[in-house]
């Protein structure tokens, strides 16, 4: 499945970059949208895969130390296209003294787009997404928060469970209902901890995670927990 999808976007990346012809903007425009649809089933397969992986005990974690802030930033940076679709701006608050933290800087990059990308689609149009990061003792907090609709108690932690999406009407817009649940996977297996909120009164809704100042190994396979 990866590679005939792989292939796809070369061969589109091909025309785009005019190598067979000139095109005129509507070409352009219309190949840009056909791309976008390949890397979305792209990612998808990916996700897909890796579920089974995650869950069968088949991915190590490398731990290296990195600053948090840049890799948000990336994150950010690679997601900008959603946000000029919905008209939203990203504001970061830190109070964190030292941005550096260690774990799996491509894994816990998953999961920071992820979170991203949901309180992009599931928040209001022309509306600000803070990402919150502050620490305790012993954790480093990071908090997305945007402003959307309300979602009661009893189904908010649901989300971050496998295939659970489809049984809530705030997040029937897209999504196979697996990025929460991968992006748990990760957070557990930095032996951090994963969460959800909704504020009924400002209607918005938190995700987040908090993970270990001290993560002492070198690597460390992710298991699934239910």
């Amino acid at each position: 499945m990866k590679t005939p999808t792989i292939a796809q976007i070369k061969a589109i990346d091909l025309l785009l970059n005019q190598t067979f012809g000139s095109l005129n903007q509507n070409q352009i425009e219309f190949l840009e949208q056909i791309k976008n649809s390949c890397k979305y089933m792209y990612d998808l397969i990916f996700t897909i895969l890796d579920t089974y992986l995650y869950d069968s005990g088949q991915i190590k974690i490398q731990s290296e130390e990195f600053d948090l802030t840049k890799l948000i930033d990336e994150s950010i940076n690679e997601i900008s296209n959603l946000l000029i679709e919905k008209e939203q701006n990203i504001k970061i608050k830190s109070t964190l003294n030292n941005n550096n933290i260690f774990g799996d800087k491509f894994q816990l990059k998953r999961v920071i787009i992820n979170l991203l990308s949901n309180a992009i689609i599931y928040g209001n149009k022309e509306s600000n997404i803070e990402v919150i990061l502050n620490e305790d003792e012993n954790n480093i907090i990071l908090n997305v928060k945007n402003k959307s609709g309300y979602i009661p108690d009893d189904k908010i932690l649901d989300l971050y469970e496998k295939f659970k999406r489809k049984d809530n009407i705030k997040f029937h817009k897209s999504g196979s209902g697996l990025g929460l649940y991968l992006s748990k996977q990760i957070i557990m297996g930095h032996n951090g901890d994963i969460f959800a909120r909704s504020d009924k009164e400002e209607q918005s809704c938190t995700f987040g995670f908090s993970l270990p100042k001290k993560f002492n190994f070198l690597t460390q396979t992710i298991q699934a927990k239910m």
